[in-house]
């Protein structure tokens, strides 16, 4: 097995380790960009132009250098290194330890089909050729005098596509090649359109065809004079991208036969690997920006009949099975099974909170979700619960999860889950924020992880499931991979960290409180490393929304971690108290309840001398940047404010463009993230007592504000709205601008610099420690 390391600046140290031989890696490479693991112990390492075939039993390896590319062919065990224009772009076909097997030069690029023969476009002067490639041969199949941007070849290896530029460089030309008939049938001939861009994708049940999604130049347009926004405008992302339009076609070259799939008003179209029957939906014609999630008109595109019928009206998402019979989708608090040859809608309850998986026989379909595992019958429509865990959430975690289609607000997924192999689940209770993982084969259920507080990830496994490898950690535990048996118990591979011996005695409590509701919430209470109880403490609030999960999270300082400033463990080892407590929003809106749930979550902490009430300070990015805002206006429980990136004028907010959603934002306040539950004009009351910048006057404390000048979520101007306000009112603020940055901070200098100025800002006010000049620039022309 291998593993990256992770560092402030790069990630490029790899680690390989024998899973049956703890601590002691087999070797460490950098610099390596892709891993290829071999049979027979061998291992393909490619990255920086470099290349290593390396026998890890044996500890010998063979270099390879200027190359820019490797690739497995696991069917045949065959790999391949196409080298740069230092060794001509050569490709070399090897066997699996390595014995040269084929060699061609000046290839532009290849692919592979599912077989594992190779095609590669061979450049020879001004001519552009594709061969295929086996281990003894190379076979000359086409030739072009325009470039051959890629090759598609079909299922059944009967013939494939070449895409092609034409001679202006931007417009793209698709022909398909026969091999068996040794003809060329260009799409011009069916298809008259000029397009910029194609993705060509093919049938395993109907190798004759393929479905094409063409997008179309943009018409050439001049600078207009007025930009007219109308109010029945269904389609405003064409605000944000006015030129895109994709569109879709059904081609079969040997008949002459180009059908387009759906029209001006059926938008996008999903090919479901049925090579008669696909998806055409309307995504503008229910769309009123009320919801983020999108309501689309689904309609069944029959190529037999060349007719479309109405399936129905599907929000957020529907899911497909793998060979295209039946679409299944959530309606009306029901499940809805539609079969697509019969046009049959069988209707059912189910589990609401859930995500359906075809199984691979296509006889069933299985249901994850809260408090246990459900299976549906498709013939005998019966749905029965396999497995009952109260509490605990189920994922599948070996189930193939493909995304077909996938926008804003709507997505056509195709899951599938294996039935002739155990159930891998992962249970994971929220309650006590516990994670367990259980192998079900044949109603026989075997605890592999029993429940544990410890945070487990990335958790791989050997296909006959004896073998497994994951990661644990906790809040004074650093990150460990750990190597299983089943029905053995797991063994520490390797141990991160290992110096990091402060973490080990890091002390973390969960306060338990409710909201004014009675809602019962939880808080992590962190004490700071090296606490002593007969010192006194200043303490951070950092708020979101629901955070208790995360009370097992190793924690690591790293600047490429925080791209808001907010760096527990540093502020743990400068001696302060963290706090994270949950909030929930209630009929009062959302800013009330965020005052209400921090008030209430600060007067559970218990009674602990070490914390000095008179030194706490809030911070919070976002929606958190919104709430300390809000807070800041309201409370006088805090010394300090730390917010980023946050709305501070709800009002103006309601009824702006958000260009991050290429739609108005209203929708984030009636059915989104603020969770108002009313719009503006049925309730003014409550945006107007939700509004930080009504308020701005009664800000108590010195807030340092922050935004990036490119955030096209939270408007940049916001953050600078809420720094006018306080200064009109006299308040101590001071606000950073980073100009290249958007919602959250993205490189390496910006993110350092911020997290050093937040911990400077509380030091200042919190610790007392004034000899920081930037923030003195403020503070003493106030007190001059």
């Amino acid at each position: 097995m291998s593993f990256r390391k992770f560092y402030d600046e790069n990630v490029d140290t790899l680690m390989v380790f024998n899973s049956l031989i703890p601590e002691r890696p087999v070797g460490i490479r950098v610099k390596i960009n892709n891993i290829l693991f071999l049979p027979n112990d061998y291992l393909l390492l490619g990255g920086n132009e470099k290349a290593e075939l390396w026998n890890l039993k044996t500890q010998e390896s063979t270099a390879y250098s200027h190359v820019q590319k490797i690739e497995h062919i696991k069917s045949k065990n065959l790999f391949i290194i196409h080298y740069n224009d230092a060794l001509d772009n050569m490709i070399n076909l090897f066997d699996g330890r390595g014995k040269l097997l084929n060699q061609i030069k000046n290839v532009e690029h290849f692919v592979t089909d599912l077989s594992g023969r190779i095609y590669a476009v061979v450049k020879q002067g001004t001519t552009y050729s594709v061969v295929r490639i086996d281990q003894a041969s190379t076979e000359k199949l086409y030739s072009s005098s325009r470039r051959i941007y890629y090759i598609t070849p079909e299922p059944k290896e009967n013939g494939f596509i070449s895409t092609e530029y034409l001679p202006d460089g931007k417009t793209q030309e698709l022909i398909y090649v026969d091999l068996l008939n040794k003809k060329e049938y260009p799409l011009k001939n069916d298809l008259p359109l000029q397009f910029g861009y194609a993705t060509v994708e093919t049938f395993e049940t109907d190798h004759n065809s393929f479905y094409l999604k063409l997008l179309l130049h943009p018409k050439p347009q001049e600078t207009p004079l007025v930009d007219i926004w109308y109010g029945n405008d269904k389609q405003m992302e064409k605000k944000v991208y006015p030129d895109a339009r994709e569109v879709y076609y059904l081609w079969t070259p040997q008949k002459a036969e180009i059908k387009q799939i759906g029209n001006s008003k059926l938008v996008r179209s999903v090919n479901i690997n049925n090579s008669r029957y696909f998806l055409a939906f309307d995504i503008h014609k229910y769309n009123n920006y009320l919801r983020y999630e999108i309501q689309a008109e689904i309609n069944i595109y029959d190529k037999t009949l060349a007719k479309y019928t109405v399936m129905d009206k599907v929000w957020e998402s529907l899911y497909v099975s793998p060979n295209g019979n039946y679409v299944i989708y959530k309606g009306d608090k029901k499940w809805k099974l539609y079969e697509v040859s019969t046009q049959n809608n069988f209707v059912f309850f189910g589990p609401e909170d859930a995500k359906p998986y075809f199984t691979t026989d296509g006889k069933a379909i299985l249901f994850e979700g809260k408090n246990g595992l459900w299976c549906f019958n498709i013939r005998k429509k019966t749905l029965v619960q396999l497995q009952s865990y109260p509490g605990s959430t189920i994922t599948l975690y070996n189930a193939k999860n493909n995304v077909l289609f996938s926008d804003i607000g709507f997505s056509v997924y195709s899951y599938e889950i294996d039935d002739r192999v155990p159930l891998l689940c992962k249970l994971y209770n929220d309650q006590d924020n516990t994670t367990a993982f259980m192998l079900i084969d044949l109603n026989k259920k075997i605890v592999l992880i029993p429940p544990t507080e410890k945070r487990i990830n990335n958790l791989i496994y050997n296909p006959s499931f004896t073998r497994y490898v994951y990661t644990d950690e906790n809040y004074n535990l650093p990150t460990r991979i750990m190597s299983m048996n089943k029905n053995a118990r797991p063994i520490p591979l390797y141990q991160s960290n290992q110096g990091d011996k402060k973490i080990l005695g890091l002390k973390q409590e969960i306060i338990h409180y409710t909201n004014a509701e009675g809602i019962p919430l939880k808080g992590i209470l962190y004490y700071p490393i090296s606490y002593d109880k007969n010192k006194k403490y200043p303490m951070i609030v950092r708020l979101y929304e629901i955070q208790n999960k995360t009370s097992n999270e190793y924690l690591v300082s790293a600047f490429t971690q925080n791209r808001d400033g907010f760096d527990i463990r540093l502020l743990l080892e400068k001696g302060y108290f963290v706090y994270k407590p949950d909030i929930v929003f209630a009929q009062n809106g959302t800013g009330l309840s965020a005052l209400d749930c921090v008030t209430h979550s600060l007067d559970a902490l218990p009674v602990n001398a070490s914390i000095d009430k008179t030194k706490i300070g809030l911070i919070g990015h976002s929606h958190g940047g919104y709430e300390t805002n809000f807070i800041a206006t309201h409370s006088d429980r805090f010394a300090a404010y730390v917010s980023g990136a946050g709305n501070s004028d709800i009002v103006r907010s309601y009824f702006s463009f958000n260009y991050n959603f290429h739609s108005p934002f209203y929708w984030q306040y009636e059915t989104g993230q603020y969770k108002m539950k009313k719009s503006f004009k049925d309730d003014r009351a409550l945006y107007f007592q939700n509004n930080p910048i009504y308020h701005v006057d009664q800000v108590n404390a010195p807030i340092l504000l922050w935004a990036g000048k490119k955030d096209e979520n939270i408007a940049w101007d916001q953050v600078m709205e809420f720094y006018v306000g306080l200064k009109r009112n006299n308040k101590s603020v001071v606000a950073l601008f980073y100009p290249n940055e958007g919602h959250s901070l993205e490189q390496f200098s910006a993110r350092k610099d911020l997290v050093l100025r937040t911990l400077d800002w509380f030091d200042y006010f919190l610790k007392d420690e004034r000899d920081i000049d930037w923030i003195n620039s403020e503070m003493k022309k106030n007190a001059e």
